[in-house]
């Protein structure tokens, strides 16, 4: 049996090591998670896994909206640019254009752009964007990038827009600086760049060195920073950040909501090969932002599994029946929509699994997005 070890993937982070692994008790796993699984999905999206298997229910339509059916032509960044500008113009300006304006559905556009993000950024026409196009992209809750990542871009857009040549901060000018704090402090004054989310050293640098943010803001960074620095030498970071939101988050105005703003639930998409392959395995080590107590797992509508194919998801490294929250099984290929909400601290594990008496049918495989969420309300 062919098997492979993914990277780890940092949810919120994009911070990357090895896992390596063997796993026993797995094809009684597999069964039992099989056998005991409900494959029905509740009214609002989210999967329940009965008996030992224990998946925590949320409404996630808070969260997420549901995924539209897959379309034969996928979309290309440059013509979602060309989309968002349109949206924005009906939102923003005073246009005759309507939403029938639009060649792509409003949600399927703002799904393409959390799943996406990076993609379309990286396409030359988005520094033509508009601060109202941008803000669109910027201003989402849910975004596959991370948060340096996205600064830049921004600098870069806001350098184009201003002619301003030089890449150093050094050599520019007093009106240079001007023009570019004018261009991007509305991004960082609406909080929809997430300043925790930011690298301390990029932080000190460049926004703060350019004046971006109010002292309440600089003061809630390097607060946060040093308290979760202090508690993290002593405990794990999913521990220490639990620690930090409740004895020093809590109470005005340093409290969860003003912390929430200023992170992003980080978008992060899984998907094997299309067909999936036959006698394989492979296992990944998933870690999410501290501050995350669940996860959204969203598959892909035309996620389907080969008979003896199982993708099960695991609280530990420790790969048994009774650490397994969650699966997509073979016998779910019909499903069109499935939501697991995970509950997580600091870290999950999955593992995709195809048995050697997989000897028919060349299913699909599988796809699913991640998406990391603070909550403390259960159903």
């Amino acid at each position: 049996m062919q098997r492979r070890v993914k990277s780890v993937l940092n949810v919120g982070d994009g911070v990357n090591s090895l896992q390596q692994s063997r796993r026993s008790e797995l094809s009684s796993v597999s069964s039992s998670i099989r056998k005991t699984s409900n494959a029905e999905n509740s009214n609002d999206g989210t999967h329940h896994i009965q008996s030992s298997v224990s998946v925590l229910s949320l409404n996630t339509s808070k969260h997420l909206p549901p995924r539209p059916a897959p379309h034969d032509v996928d979309l290309k960044p440059d013509f979602i640019i060309k989309q968002i500008e349109i949206l924005a113009k009906i939102k923003h300006e005073n246009s005759k254009l309507t939403k029938h304006s639009l060649k792509v559905d409003e949600q399927r556009l703002l799904l393409e752009i959390q799943e996406n993000t990076s993609e379309i950024l990286d396409d030359p026409t988005a520094l033509s964007l508009s601060f109202n196009g941008l803000s669109i992209i910027v201003q989402s809750s849910i975004l596959n990038i991370s948060e340096d990542e996205l600064w830049h871009f921004l600098l870069l857009w806001a350098r184009n827009k201003a002619k301003v040549q030089s890449e150093l901060f050094a050599l520019w000018t007093a009106a240079e600086r001007t023009a570019l704090k004018k261009l991007l402090q509305p991004f960082l004054a609406q909080h929809y760049l997430r300043i925790l989310d930011i690298s301390v050293d990029l932080f000190v640098n460049e926004i703060e060195a350019l004046d971006l943010v109010s002292e309440f803001d600089q003061l809630f960074k390097f607060r946060f920073e040093a308290l979760f620095a202090e508690y993290n030498d002593e405990l794990p970071r999913y521990q220490a950040m639990s620690r930090v939101i409740s004895d020093h988050f809590s109470e005005d105005p340093y409290d969860e909501t003003e912390f929430l703003v200023r992170v992003r639930q980080r978008m992060e998409v899984f998907e094997s090969d299309h067909p999936h392959l036959q006698d394989y395995e492979e296992d990944c080590r998933v870690e999410c932002p501290a501050w995350a107590t669940h996860v959204i797992i969203t598959f892909d509508s035309r996620s389907a599994l080969a008979p003896g194919a199982d993708v099960i998801f695991y609280n530990t490294s420790t790969f048994t029946r009774s650490n397994a929250i969650g699966s997509l099984a073979s016998f779910e290929y019909h499903v069109s929509r499935k939501v697991l909400v995970l509950q997580v601290e600091g870290e999950f594990w999955f593992e995709f699994t195809s048995s050697e008496e997989t000897k028919f049918g060349r299913q699909w495989g599988y796809r699913f997005t991640c998406v990391p969420i603070r909550s403390s309300v259960v159903a």
